[in-house]
């Protein structure tokens, strides 16, 4: 393993580099927080990772946490980001792959929306949904699906839909079985997470009838 200590900005960052992977995730204490960054305590050390709002308001100062990263390397800049999960992180990689979009522009998308509620606009050519997020306007929102919708995986999105607890795939069969189609139905399904069947059954529906 390589250690390698690179100076910048008046701080010593330390970046321990070995195999291709780098670190896949961090466990420690969240000491600092705020809407942008969190610091984890890990042995002694601080590590600073720059969050989305989402993963933000999964955090609280204090408890120990385990966030899954991703160090962005550029010439004059070093950065750690954090993911509450894999997902997050996965669409994270994939969105600043698309020409012109940077680190903070993929986290003020994942900050508005959900990774499911992403692949669904990517899947659908949702280009209005897409620019209602902060620094990304109508051409932003098309590169974004031209560049991604051939490579984003048709099974993840059902495998997110699929994924949540036995009630919630009890609703998402009964609105399939109302005419509504998995795309539609990933733009709801977080919303009603959690809720009764009848409950969230009422609720979907109101959403997708608005």
């Amino acid at each position: 393993m390589l250690f390698v200590i690179v100076t910048a900005q008046e701080h010593i960052q330390i970046i321990i580099l070995g195999f291709s992977g780098m670190f896949d995730y961090i466990w420690g204490q969240v000491v600092e927080i705020d809407d942008e960054s969190v610091v984890v305590e890990v042995s002694g050390l601080g590590y600073q990772l720059y969050i989305s709002k989402a993963t933000a308001k999964m955090l609280n100062l204090g408890n120990t946490v385990k966030l899954y990263t991703y160090l962005h390397v550029r010439e004059n800049e070093i950065k750690l980001f954090g993911f509450y999960d894999k997902n997050e992180r996965r669409v994270f990689r994939s969105l600043i792959s698309v020409s012109g979009i940077g680190p903070k522009v993929a986290l003020n998308i994942l900050s508005k929306y959900t990774p499911t509620e992403i692949l669904t606009f990517i899947a659908t050519d949702d280009v209005k949904s897409m620019t209602s997020i902060p620094g990304v306007g109508k051409k932003t929102a098309q590169r974004i699906i031209v560049e991604l919708k051939d490579r984003v995986d048709k099974e993840d999105l059902i495998s997110s839909v699929s994924s949540f607890g036995e009630a919630t795939s009890e609703v998402v069969q009964a609105l399939m079985a109302l005419g509504f189609n998995k795309s539609e139905i990933a733009k709801v399904v977080d919303k009603i997470e959690g809720l009764e069947i009848d409950d969230a059954i009422k609720m979907a529906l109101k959403e997708l009838s608005g």
